[in-house]
């Protein structure tokens, strides 16, 4: 059976996740409504009731907290003469010598400006761009905030890069004009969004080298030549170098993508249309139909099956009421544990849901235990009832006993080293050495997470998606309550997902606390 409500935040998601058309496609297949309905229902003008027994319905539901969300993931875009949707995402604050042959590279769409060595600072510009061949460089307007490294003309434009927005909804939320980039810009800002800082000295910083000076301006850095930590010096004291091609600059790219060079070429392939992911998302779309339409009709069948593997082997989480809660406990030790570093040490399972019938990507052994214990697909949605309180509690005491870990590890492995806290705002970035702490893991934090060091999230009932989006690449979650209380902003941390723990590394503390009711700097007590 289908429930409206439920659907209705279904293809609600799935226009988040940038599949604006196959939620219309879902929507039209229902009987009685019509398309100007279903887009009023991913507008969030709209909503559906009733089931798909009794009859699904349509009533006016002004869903506002779901229309900022569009602005956060699809604000600022604007048509350009081939017809792409483009997007502000970075401005440039610096050239240099990489960049300088790539001067002449300048891709459709772009404005032109020649530099002081007559080169096309615009293809300077893409040097720095996601895709170079695809990306447009254009002179806008936007205040600046006050720790920006540069970048700024005289005229108080900037150089902005524009990546194009694959599958825009284009139905539901209106672009600028055509070759409107300033006006995008401006949409861009005042949704609170904001261009991530690229260029010469963001790309090639010379703190992280010991940069040989053999010009005469020793202000000048040259990162193509670079002493790493097992040089060895020659017979007159000077330092034997190392040259960085196009290979460091992939390297660089692909690890703050967080990918390997491998998945960093693959995604670079992607973009250019080398492979449709469409294609693969319309698969996907179709196996997770079949598999919804076969658990429909097989339901029981599926809950026979996990009882007779689980055989004695039950867990007793607490009671709900007077119902006393018990799951399988072998599928709830490997979703406790596989994603770490300690799938070794849970039970044997082998899982009997298929993945996707929660959500694209979703954990089978989530379903299988949620299944045997009796629960439906969306009992653990609200990540504040009773039952997602007992599971997540029991997740971590498990940690605890079979791991040693202090917080509960959502996802991936190692540790890092010291990183730096942030609170980043729904949809924005971070950098590689920050630590983002979010206060759920739902779509609007996907971008954070993607891009910092590690994530530290306070809730762990609603973090199905950002799990799901994030184990590939191995980025490391953890669960601590109150975490945006307990670490401020500007606090160095470890995050550890070995051993399960958070470390405040004391010599790396650099904010400001209370004493006795007065500020000191932390930094003074070493």
């Amino acid at each position: 059976m289908i429930y409206g409500d439920w659907l209705t935040e279904f293809v609600k998601q799935r226009v988040i996740e940038g599949r604006w058309d196959h939620a219309l496609e879902t929507l039209q297949c229902l009987e009685g409504i019509t398309i100007e309905e279903a887009l009023r229902v991913l507008k969030g003008e709209a909503k559906l009731t009733g089931d798909s027994t009794q009859g699904i319905n349509i009533e006016d539901d002004w869903d506002l907290q779901y229309t900022e969300d569009l602005k956060y993931h699809f604000a600022g875009c604007y048509v350009d003469s081939n017809g792409r949707y483009l997007r502000p995402y970075a401005f440039v604050t610096s050239w240099g010598i990489e960049d300088y042959d790539h001067g002449s590279n300048l891709t459709k769409g772009s404005d032109s400006i020649l530099d002081r060595r007559g080169k096309e600072k615009m293809g300077c510009s893409l040097f720095y761009a996601e895709d170079r061949q695809r990306d447009v460089a254009k002179i806008v307007k936007f205040k600046r905030r006050d720790n920006d490294l540069g970048g700024m003309r005289r005229d108080g434009t900037s150089i902005v890069l524009f990546k194009e927005v694959p599958n825009y909804p284009f139905q539901i939320i209106k672009a600028s004009g055509l070759e409107r980039a300033q006006e995008a810009m401006d949409n861009f800002i005042a949704a609170d969004l904001y261009p991530k800082e690229v260029g010469y000295v963001r790309t090639f910083p010379p703190q992280n080298y010991k940069v040989r000076y053999d010009v005469n301006d020793p202000t000048e850095y040259r990162p193509n030549t670079i002493q790493t930590e097992h040089d060895e010096t020659n017979d007159n004291g000077s330092y034997a170098m190392k040259k960085i091609g196009q290979a460091r600059f992939d390297k660089v790219s692909a690890e703050k993508a967080g990918m390997t060079i491998e998945e960093w070429q693959d995604y670079q392939d992607r973009m250019r249309g080398n492979d449709s992911v469409l294609d693969q998302h319309s698969r996907m779309m179709k196996n997770a139909e079949a598999a919804h339409q076969d658990f429909e009709k097989n339901h029981d069948e599926y809950r026979q099956e996990i009882i007779l593997q689980a055989g004695d082997n039950w867990l007793t989480l607490g009671n709900i009421g007077d119902k006393v809660i018990r799951i399988p406990q072998a599928p709830f030790e490997n979703w406790c544990l596989w994603r770490g570093d300690g799938a070794h040490l849970a039970l044997p399972w082998t899982a009997v849901c298929p993945s996707g019938l929660k959500m694209f990507g979703d954990d089978p052994y989530h379903t299988d235990f949620l299944i045997g214990g009796g629960f439906e697909l969306d009992a653990m949605d609200d990540s504040n009832n009773e039952l997602s309180q007992l599971v997540w509690d029991a997740r971590h005491k498990l940690q605890e006993e079979k791991m040693g870990f202090k917080v509960a590890v959502l996802c991936g492995t190692g540790q890092t080293g010291s990183l730096k806290a942030v609170h980043p705002k729904k949809g924005e970035e971070c950098k590689p050495d920050e630590v983002a702490i979010i206060p759920n893991a739902g779509p609007n934090y996907v971008a954070a997470a993607m891009t910092a060091g590690a994530v530290i999230c306070e809730q762990g009932g609603a973090m199905a998606h950002l799990v799901t989006v994030s184990r590939e690449k191995d980025v490391k979650i953890v669960r601590v309550e109150k975490a945006r209380q307990i670490y401020p902003v500007g606090m160095h941390l470890e995050v550890d997902c070995s051993t399960g723990e958070v470390r405040v590394p004391f010599n790396r503390i650099d904010y400001k606390m209370k004493l006795g009711g007065v500020v000191i700097n932390v930094d003074d007590l070493e």
